[in-house]
């Protein structure tokens, strides 16, 4: 009697064991699930973060550019920058680089017993 009695404890320890272990697998793996999405949802909200600051300091820009053209001079400014208009009776100046393709010199190509020659000279 003592044997089954036993047997039996043995039997409800180890599968009591068992059933800790699946339930401990489960809940670990819940709660490595949970971490995961609260790591991505950070990563996600700091971006969104930057990018609002983005759109912030672009909507700041925006409005400072819509104030600026509310005014006469602002939008005479702006008139003048994108369509190169002048008021009658002003004169325009276009400034041009200088062309430095025509003042190419002409270098001829030496051997290298010419070039050691030189040297000496």
């Amino acid at each position: 009697m003592k044997r089954t009695r036993n047997k039996k404890k043995k039997i409800y320890v180890y599968s009591t064991i068992v059933i800790l272990a699946v339930s401990l697998f489960f809940v670990g793996r819940g709660v490595s699930g949970i971490y995961e999405k609260n790591r991505v949802s950070a990563q996600r909200r700091a971006d969104l973060n930057a990018e609002l600051k983005e759109l912030q300091d672009r909507r700041d820009e925006l409005e400072s550019m819509i104030d600026s053209l509310q005014t006469e001079r602002g939008l005479e400014e702006e008139i003048r920058t994108k369509f190169q208009v002048s008021k009658p009776g002003e004169k325009s100046v276009i400034l041009v680089d200088p062309d430095t393709s025509g003042e190419e010199e002409d270098v001829e190509e030496k051997s290298a017993w010419e070039s050691f020659k030189n040297l000496f000279k």
